[in-house]
């Protein structure tokens, strides 16, 4: 029998060309989310953010919300629209927590993904947050479903030593349960430990090391600066390779819209989008 997806590979091999010669750049995470506009204007810093995160990965950062946030988004790796990734978030408050429950399609017609995440995140001492997060990935290719499905879980903390200064730790997906072992590590682990620090008014600095087990350790940093009370510009870098990316922020009353565009020397051009709604702020 022949197997499904070499099926689909003979029926689209336009698309499905691009995406192998692509797939040879070492760091190229097209078929995998991203942070969204938000993190990749930041370096796609994803353990800690300033007093606006939206949809970053560390669950303890939750914590800091007291009224919901609903969010969609949509970015282009690569600048190609067949590898558009697309969300949609509700961050909303719950006695002493908060949950997050967030869905993403990414994937090429014919071959696509879909992932789930369920997140809760909540105070446990004064200057300390911690957090949980559950994850299900699926691909689905024509006339089949469940053609690989995954379950993750991963978990955060979140320390604030003053109001200028604090520090996050996220780990996703040390075990997953799947039927992907077949077809390598889709889904790696990954560990992230980073610091943000308000260097000036109105200015913060963020710095956060990573490691994914298929690739190298990798360095982000990134620069946010409250230009007037509803304008937030940032800029970012990370290595691995090499990315340098700028976004704006715009918050007028209960609406927001965040822009961003990343750039590397291997994929090129990486722009995203992202609204934002906070009916009670």
């Amino acid at each position: 029998m022949t197997d499904p997806f070499n099926q689909w590979a003979k029926q689209r091999p336009g698309i499905f060309l691009p995406v192998f010669f692509l797939s040879f750049f070492l760091g190229s995470t097209a078929q995998e989310p991203c942070t969204g506009a938000y993190g990749l204007a930041r370096g796609e810093v994803c353990a800690i953010g300033t007093d606006g995160e939206y949809a970053l990965f560390n669950p303890a950062l939750l914590a800091g919300h007291r009224s919901p946030v609903y969010s969609t988004g949509h970015s282009r790796p690569f600048a190609i629209r067949e590898l558009g990734v697309s969300s949609l978030s509700g961050i909303l408050p719950s006695g002493p927590g908060t949950f997050r429950l967030q869905i993403t399609d990414y994937g090429i017609s014919g071959y696509r993904d879909l992932s789930a995440e369920l997140a809760y995140g909540m105070q446990l001492a004064e200057h300390l947050f911690a957090g949980i997060s559950f994850q299900y990935y699926n691909t689905a290719i024509t006339g089949d479903w469940n053609y690989l499905w995954t379950v993750g879980w991963g978990a955060g903390l979140r320390y604030d030593f003053s109001t200028a200064t604090r520090a996050g730790i996220v780990l996703l997906n040390p075990v997953t349960v799947g039927n992907h072992s077949g077809y390598g590590p889709l889904f790696p682990a990954m560990i992230a430990a980073g610091l943000a620090h308000v260097i000036y008014e109105n200015t913060t600095l963020l710095v956060e090391c990573s490691y994914r087990s298929t690739a190298p350790a990798q360095l982000n940093l990134g620069l946010e600066y409250e230009l007037y009370e509803w304008v937030t510009i940032a800029c970012g870098f990370h290595s691995s390779p090499a990315t340098y990316a700028f976004g704006a922020g715009f918050q007028r009353d209960e609406f927001g819209v965040h822009l961003a565009t990343a750039w590397s020397a291997l994929p090129g051009l990486h722009p995203a989008i992202m609204f934002t709604w906070q009916p009670a702020k």
